[in-house]
């Protein structure tokens, strides 16, 4: 199985302690570095960042793959999944803001109504952007299907505990 590693919208060097916990766990990792973050700009652009992974999986044929996502890049599967665009076999979610992605007026109600990807949804206790038990109920609101939750502690949106999410990932897979 292959991993695509995908930030949230300003991390850098999170994700790559991530890829490095994580990448022997599967046959190959592709971390995808958002145009944004070369760009200056401070919001991610889903339609772009959509086309080229979209690339990255035809160039490198991928068709069995797992996406392993954080924050603004749980939205961009989300809405790539919507859309038919990423048809990854699982997912792992860490950090869905669904509070961010109202702030900046995405669409993610209509991008997760009947999400059925088999997803781990890992979510902080008080995470800013959205505590585990509303994500929980945000979940069950939406139809979404064929998905576990896993809770850590935490009041931010760093999810630091590498040790903790390395073992789920491994349990999940």
């Amino acid at each position: 199985m292959n991993l695509i590693l995908l930030p949230g919208n300003a991390d850098k060097t999170w994700i790559k302690e991530i890829q490095r916990n994580i990448s022997p766990l599967f046959k190959s990792s592709f971390l995808v570095e958002y145009a944004h973050h070369h760009k200056g700009e401070t919001i991610i652009n889903f339609e772009y960042e959509l086309d080229s992974l979209n690339k990255l999986i035809l160039d490198n044929k991928l068709s069995d793959y797992i996406i392993f996502a954080k924050s603004a890049g749980t939205l961009l599967t989300v809405k790539g999944a919507n859309e038919e665009i990423l048809k990854p076999q699982k997912c792992i979610f860490l950090g869905l803001p669904i509070n961010w992605a109202y702030k900046h007026k995405f669409d993610i109600d209509t991008w997760i109504q009947n999400y059925s990807i088999p997803t781990l949804f890992i979510q902080q206790t008080n995470d800013p952007y959205y505590s585990y038990k509303e994500l929980q109920t945000y979940l069950h609101k939406h139809s979404v299907e064929n998905f576990l939750m896993h809770e850590i502690e935490g009041n931010n949106h760093y999810y630091s505990n590498l040790e903790e999410i390395k073992e789920q990932v491994k349990n999940y897979i």
